[in-house]
């Protein structure tokens, strides 16, 4: 997950607890967590983790923006769970 403030992008690896504290006006959800988008039973861990990041963008008011979609299958689920924006760089 990137967090894109006005000034820079900020990687938050190390600590959520800042989110609230950053000019942001975006989240993006890096390629590695949008390629576990298959719609396969094993791959629901992945799934879920892209639902937590997207309603994380929404309860800070923030833009989601998906990165590295590379199927229909994975466009359509991100936008279902309410993702503003998918790239496929």
């Amino acid at each position: 997950m990137t967090i894109t403030p006005s000034a820079g992008v900020i990687t938050a690896f190390s600590s959520l607890r800042h989110l609230g504290r950053l000019p942001a006006s975006s989240v993006k959800i890096d390629r590695c967590f949008v390629a576990g988008i298959r719609g396969k039973a094993g791959e629901q861990q992945e799934m879920a983790m892209n639902r937590a990041i997207i309603r994380l963008g929404e309860a800070l008011g923030l833009e989601v923006v998906a990165e590295g979609v590379e199927s229909e299958e994975q466009r359509q689920f991100l936008i279902a769970e309410g993702s503003n924006s998918c790239k496929n760089r």
